[in-house]
Protein backbone atom coordinates (compact mmCIF):
# COMPACT_ATOMS: atom_id res chain seq x y z
CA UNK A 1 0.00 0.00 0.00
CA UNK A 2 1.27 3.35 -0.84
CA UNK A 3 1.48 6.12 1.93
CA UNK A 4 -0.11 9.20 0.96
CA UNK A 5 2.77 11.76 0.22
CA UNK A 6 2.37 15.72 1.59
CA UNK A 7 2.75 19.14 -0.14
CA UNK A 8 6.11 19.81 -0.49
CA UNK A 9 8.60 22.45 -1.43
CA UNK A 10 10.86 22.11 -4.35
CA UNK A 11 13.68 24.18 -5.67
CA UNK A 12 14.85 23.65 -9.04
CA UNK A 13 16.21 25.61 -11.89
CA UNK A 14 14.28 27.85 -14.25
CA UNK A 15 16.21 27.74 -17.91
CA UNK A 16 12.95 29.41 -19.58
CA UNK A 17 15.14 32.49 -20.85
CA UNK A 18 19.07 30.37 -20.78
CA UNK A 19 20.89 32.34 -22.80
CA UNK A 20 23.63 29.61 -23.54
CA UNK A 21 26.06 32.11 -25.15
CA UNK A 22 25.84 34.73 -23.01
CA UNK A 23 26.87 31.87 -19.88
CA UNK A 24 29.49 30.47 -21.61
CA UNK A 25 31.17 34.34 -22.38
CA UNK A 26 30.89 34.86 -18.38
CA UNK A 27 32.24 31.55 -17.74
CA UNK A 28 34.98 31.93 -19.89
CA UNK A 29 35.84 35.56 -18.75
CA UNK A 30 36.33 34.46 -15.11
CA UNK A 31 39.17 35.53 -13.43
CA UNK A 32 40.63 32.23 -11.84
CA UNK A 33 43.41 34.26 -9.45
CA UNK A 34 41.85 33.06 -6.06
CA UNK A 35 41.51 29.50 -7.42
CA UNK A 36 45.23 29.53 -8.27
CA UNK A 37 46.82 31.01 -5.14
CA UNK A 38 44.70 28.48 -2.84
CA UNK A 39 46.61 25.42 -1.36
CA UNK A 40 43.72 23.29 -0.04
CA UNK A 41 41.53 21.29 -2.47
CA UNK A 42 38.35 22.14 -0.72
CA UNK A 43 38.81 25.64 -0.87
CA UNK A 44 39.54 25.59 -4.61
CA UNK A 45 36.69 23.53 -5.02
CA UNK A 46 34.47 25.88 -3.10
CA UNK A 47 35.75 28.71 -5.08
CA UNK A 48 35.49 26.97 -8.36
CA UNK A 49 31.54 26.03 -7.50
CA UNK A 50 30.74 29.82 -5.99
CA UNK A 51 32.54 31.09 -9.14
CA UNK A 52 29.87 29.03 -11.28
CA UNK A 53 26.83 28.94 -9.34
CA UNK A 54 27.20 32.67 -9.01
CA UNK A 55 27.05 32.79 -12.45
CA UNK A 56 24.48 30.11 -13.38
CA UNK A 57 22.08 31.70 -10.73
CA UNK A 58 22.31 34.71 -13.01
CA UNK A 59 21.59 32.95 -16.20
CA UNK A 60 18.71 29.91 -14.92
CA UNK A 61 17.86 31.50 -11.15
CA UNK A 62 16.37 28.79 -8.39
CA UNK A 63 12.87 28.56 -8.23
CA UNK A 64 10.42 27.51 -5.42
CA UNK A 65 7.08 25.41 -5.87
CA UNK A 66 4.94 23.79 -4.03
CA UNK A 67 4.05 20.15 -5.40
CA UNK A 68 0.59 18.98 -4.34
CA UNK A 69 0.06 15.38 -4.96
CA UNK A 70 -2.41 14.07 -7.72
CA UNK A 71 -5.34 12.08 -5.59
CA UNK A 72 -5.70 10.29 -8.81
CA UNK A 73 -2.20 8.83 -8.13
CA UNK A 74 -2.75 7.99 -4.64
CA UNK A 75 -3.93 3.98 -3.85
CA UNK A 76 -6.99 3.34 -2.19
CA UNK A 77 -6.76 1.08 0.86
CA UNK A 78 -8.41 -1.62 -1.07
CA UNK A 79 -6.02 -1.41 -4.28
CA UNK A 80 -4.11 -4.21 -5.52
CA UNK A 81 -1.58 -4.18 -8.21
CA UNK A 82 -4.42 -5.19 -10.49
CA UNK A 83 -6.57 -2.72 -9.74
CA UNK A 84 -4.15 -0.14 -10.21
CA UNK A 85 -2.67 -1.78 -13.55
CA UNK A 86 -6.43 -2.23 -15.05
CA UNK A 87 -6.71 2.07 -14.20
CA UNK A 88 -3.20 2.56 -15.94
CA UNK A 89 -4.31 0.64 -19.08
CA UNK A 90 -7.55 2.20 -19.27
CA UNK A 91 -6.36 5.78 -19.04
CA UNK A 92 -3.45 4.76 -21.83
CA UNK A 93 -6.70 3.32 -24.10
CA UNK A 94 -8.25 6.19 -23.56
CA UNK A 95 -6.10 8.72 -24.34
CA UNK A 96 -5.57 6.19 -27.17
CA UNK A 97 -9.44 6.55 -28.44
CA UNK A 98 -9.28 10.42 -27.69
CA UNK A 99 -6.40 10.83 -30.62
CA UNK A 100 -7.81 8.39 -33.18
CA UNK A 101 -11.82 8.45 -32.35
CA UNK A 102 -11.74 4.98 -33.78
CA UNK A 103 -14.88 2.44 -32.77
CA UNK A 104 -12.44 -0.23 -31.94
CA UNK A 105 -10.53 1.77 -29.57
CA UNK A 106 -13.57 3.12 -27.81
CA UNK A 107 -14.43 -1.17 -27.42
CA UNK A 108 -11.32 -1.52 -25.79
CA UNK A 109 -11.62 2.05 -23.74
CA UNK A 110 -15.10 1.10 -22.71
CA UNK A 111 -14.21 -2.93 -21.90
CA UNK A 112 -11.34 -1.70 -19.97
CA UNK A 113 -13.16 0.99 -17.98
CA UNK A 114 -16.08 -1.29 -17.06
CA UNK A 115 -13.87 -4.19 -15.90
CA UNK A 116 -11.75 -1.79 -13.74
CA UNK A 117 -15.47 -0.55 -12.64
CA UNK A 118 -16.43 -3.64 -11.24
CA UNK A 119 -13.27 -5.24 -9.42
CA UNK A 120 -12.91 -1.80 -8.49
CA UNK A 121 -16.18 -1.62 -6.56
CA UNK A 122 -15.99 -5.35 -5.43
CA UNK A 123 -12.25 -4.51 -3.33
CA UNK A 124 -13.86 -1.78 -2.03
CA UNK A 125 -17.33 -3.01 -0.76
CA UNK A 126 -15.14 -6.02 0.52
CA UNK A 127 -12.72 -3.60 1.97
CA UNK A 128 -15.62 -1.62 3.99
CA UNK A 129 -17.36 -4.75 4.90
CA UNK A 130 -14.35 -6.16 6.85
CA UNK A 131 -13.86 -2.83 8.21
CA UNK A 132 -17.01 -2.00 9.17
CA UNK A 133 -17.59 -5.61 10.60
CA UNK A 134 -14.20 -5.74 12.45
CA UNK A 135 -15.13 -1.86 14.07
CA UNK A 136 -16.22 -2.23 17.69
CA UNK A 137 -18.41 0.46 18.06
CA UNK A 138 -20.91 2.95 16.44
CA UNK A 139 -18.29 5.74 16.89
CA UNK A 140 -15.91 3.50 14.86
CA UNK A 141 -18.44 2.39 12.82
CA UNK A 142 -19.48 6.47 11.57
CA UNK A 143 -15.48 6.73 10.88
CA UNK A 144 -15.35 3.96 8.41
CA UNK A 145 -18.83 5.33 7.04
CA UNK A 146 -17.18 8.73 6.62
CA UNK A 147 -14.07 8.11 5.70
CA UNK A 148 -15.64 6.20 2.41
CA UNK A 149 -18.50 8.33 1.57
CA UNK A 150 -17.78 12.27 3.55
CA UNK A 151 -20.64 14.53 3.13
CA UNK A 152 -19.73 17.98 3.12
CA UNK A 153 -20.79 19.83 6.95
CA UNK A 154 -21.81 22.84 4.38
CA UNK A 155 -24.31 19.85 2.77
CA UNK A 156 -26.18 18.76 5.86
Amino acid sequence: KMVKKDNEWIEYRNFTDFNKGAFLNEIENIIWNDFYLEDDINKQFEIFENQIVEILNKYAPMKRKLVIPNKNMMRDDWATDELNELKTNKYKKFALWRRTKSDNDYKAYKLLRNKFNNLNNKLKNNFVKNKYLSARDSKSRWKIINKINPIPMGNI
